[in-house]
């Protein structure tokens, strides 16, 4: 049943994908973790901040994915299709439809690193969210 609930939240999410954006996570999992060597901490404390870091990093990939299908949805570049792996329409960065970039290139690198701050920084919130957005719609690769 668990098996069965994890294969349809995730199923087609793809490799790659949540490949890189753990990685992405993992390297700031390993960044906060260093600026927060640097505070006198006690022991607990230490333990729940480092406890919800690693949290933070699992549920990364879907919070991200997550953010990428709502803004996807509001800025009308959702295009579902049962015949197509719906979620590759939301990897990568938002293109007009010649391949032009939309904003100037060190705007949509700042805005990018802010983007993924904010999404690991509440992946606790948005990552659960995320997964039951997936479970839901990943049924037939399109809305019910």
């Amino acid at each position: 049943m668990v098996r069965l609930v994890i294969a349809r939240a995730v199923g087609n999410l793809p490799a790659s994908y949540y490949s890189r954006q753990f990685l992405l996570g993992l390297v700031l999992f390993f960044v906060a973790g260093f600026a927060f060597q640097r505070f006198d901490l006690t022991a607990s404390t230490a333990a729940w901040l480092y406890a919800l870091l690693f949290v933070n990093t699992v549920l990364y990939p879907f919070a991200r994915i997550g953010y990428e299908c709502s803004l996807g949805y509001v800025l009308g570049f959702r295009r579902l299709r049962s015949s197509q792996s719906w979620i590759g329409d939301y990897v990568g960065s938002f293109m007009a439809d010649d391949g032009v970039p939309i904003l100037r290139v060190g705007v949509e690198v700042v805005l990018g690193m802010v983007i993924v701050a904010i999404c690991w920084s509440c992946a606790v919130v948005i990552g659960p969210l995320s997964l039951v957005y997936l479970y839901i719609f990943n049924d037939t690769g399109s809305e019910r």
